[in-house]
């Protein structure tokens, strides 16, 4: 009975918290002091005082290092809890950032498609449209000079026949550049070298041609210098050598020899067009006068550049996985 007893005594024990028996202990070390100085005799303070610094020693003993060892291991549980939650939330940071990476990388390379797509509305690049009169005059003699003569012996005066023609022409050009002319390279150095810009004319007459002088003349000469000059309105070479005149000029104005002096400007505005639509590419961009021989057409080189893209794009989607809710 007494050792049931016992075990009893010590399970209840067991079940009190260590913090109220580690009190307990403390309470009967300071206790015992206490009492022990209201006892007046000397031999039971002093026992008194044995005893219950004995006991309350042996409490503490027994409680603290457990206390102290169990307080202990909630703090590192805490500390683990604590830096495992830091670790998940950094990596959520960082999955974040890398995200809003790949994101901010997806519109990049589609403002960059964007940019090349702009290229096919302007493949025939009209930067300038002008309206002028085409002036032309023309002198061409018809043969020879020529002097009658007689046995050999030179009658009269030398005579030399020209045709003489002037003309005015109002035209409308249209000026600019067809890219499709336009090639490009990728060097060794990741440049870009653009050549091949020319300039291209489209030219409508506003009206007819409008003769200011159409003659042909004869000249008489006396001692090399011109006596007199007859004009014959009714000579049968005038016609053709006026329609010659006139479809020459014409033919100058269709290859566009008329508007030498807008195609350095005209060049030089191409080149700011192809810059700004060329440097999403992130490239140094050269331009030559003539491209170089194993250079690409300008749109097989962007429609290569914008598969490029596409795939490029379809990758950073893959990598990102489906769309986020």
């Amino acid at each position: 009975m007494n050792q049931n007893i016992t075990t009893w005594l010590v399970r209840q024990i067991s079940s009190v918290p260590r913090w109220l028996l580690s009190i307990a202990g403390l309470v009967l070390l300071c206790g015992g002091l206490i009492i022990a100085a209201f006892v007046e005799r000397k031999e039971l303070a002093v026992a008194t005082t044995f005893a219950t610094t004995l006991l309350g020693t042996g409490i503490l003993s027994l409680n603290l290092p457990k206390l102290f060892a169990g307080l202990i291991d909630d703090e590192r549980e805490k500390g683990r809890l604590l830096e495992e939650k830091l670790k998940a939330e950094r990596a959520e940071r960082e999955a974040q950032e890398k995200l809003r990476e790949a994101d901010l990388e997806i519109e990049r390379l589609e403002r960059m498609q964007l940019s090349l797509q702009s290229f096919k509305p302007i493949a025939n690049l009209g930067l300038l449209t002008v309206e002028m009169v085409i002036k032309d005059f023309r002198s061409k003699k018809l043969g020879p000079k020529e002097q009658k003569s007689v046995l050999g012996i030179p009658l009269g005066r030398v005579k030399q026949t020209s045709y003489m023609g002037a003309v005015e022409v109002p035209v409308k050009a249209h000026l600019g550049v067809d890219l499709h002319q336009v090639q490009i390279k990728v060097d060794a150095a990741g440049r870009l070298i653009v050549g091949g810009l020319t300039m291209s004319t489209t030219s409508d007459t506003v009206r007819g041609a409008e003769w200011q002088l159409q003659e042909v003349r004869t000249e008489k000469f006396r001692n090399d210098e011109i006596s007199e000059i007859i004009i014959d309105p009714h000579d049968a070479r005038l016609m053709a050598e006026r329609d010659a005149h006139e479809r020459q000029l014409r033919e100058r104005i269709s290859v566009g020899q008329s508007f030498t002096v807008f195609e350095k400007p005209l060049l030089q505005a191409t080149r700011e067009v192809l810059t700004s639509l060329l440097t999403p590419l992130g490239r140094e961009i050269v331009y030559v006068d003539s491209p170089p021989s194993d250079a690409t057409p300008l749109m097989n080189f962007l429609a290569g550049e914008q598969q490029a893209l596409a795939n490029r794009i379809e990758e950073r989607r893959r990598a990102i996985g489906p769309p986020r809710s």
